[in-house]
Formats: C-alpha cells, structure tokens, sequence
C-alpha cells in the first residue's frame, strides 16, 4: 500500500484527545516547519519529516483553550507523546520518515490556566491534543507503507 511522505512546512490538525474531555482549543492546526535532520530525501528544495524532527516541529505551538467554565488560557506545547503509523520502510540512521497517515498526541502544558471566577485557575497540569495530518498538498513523494 502507498502512501505520502511528509514535508517540511506540512499542516496538522489538532484536537483535544479524549483524555482531555471537556477542554476546547482555538488554533486547531499548526504548521510543522523545522529544520529536519539533516540530508534526506529532498525534491524542489523540500525536505522529508523523520520521526525524530516532531518534537522541533512542534516548539512554539501555543493556543488559547477554555474548559466548562473556564476561560482565558493558554497552551503551549511541551512533548510528542506518542506517534504512529510511520513508515516501516523508509528511514534515516533508523529514524522512520512521517507519512501523510502519521498520527499521534501531544502534551501541553497551561502557560497560562484558564480561570473561573467561581473557582479560580485551572488546576489541570497538562493536556493531550491528538495530531493528524490533513494537507494533501503537503507530500514530497509515495512510499510504500
């Protein structure tokens, strides 16, 4: 079976993972640009994703979220939690390449706690955002899965 391989500059769509029930996010995608690890498989100066660029990728992805009662907060990402469905071919110092089927979570961290003025700060020490990618205009090649 085929698939896409990830670039540099590919979007993700992001959604709270059911761990984080009842939060809600507003920037729901993020755009992956990071410098990738170094020469790999380039075409049109556009530079595939390795399992390992994720966690760059994410740096600086932050959004303001709301929970119940809670508003006014601010996420920011911390970790890549989990990922799956990675090439099982294709890789890099055994590092595999993200495809367009790649999914996995997130962890952020509160910067700044949502409050309720009945309550007062979000006391939730993290939460999980699944990732996904979306952008059919994102693949630098096909790979077989």
């Amino acid at each position: 079976m085929a698939d896409e391989i990830v670039v540099k500059g590919a979007q993700v769509s992001l959604s709270p993972a059911p761990s984080a029930a009842g939060a809600s996010i507003v920037m729901t995608s993020h755009t992956l640009s990071t410098a990738v690890s170094g020469p790999f498989v380039t075409s049109e100066n556009m530079e595939a994703l390795v399992e390992s660029d994720l966690s760059a990728a994410f740096m600086g992805y932050s959004t303001p979220y709301t929970k119940a009662s809670y508003v006014g907060g601010t996420l920011m990402f911390q970790s890549v939690k989990s990922v799956s469905n990675l090439s099982q071919l294709v890789n890099k110092n055994g590092n595999p390449v993200v495809l367009k089927k790649t999914t996995g979570t997130i962890t952020c961290v509160p910067s700044v706690p949502a409050n309720d003025v009945n309550v007062g700060p979000d006391a939730t020490p993290m939460y999980d955002l699944d990732f996904s990618f979306t952008n059919a205009g994102q693949t630098l090649s096909k790979v077989d899965a």
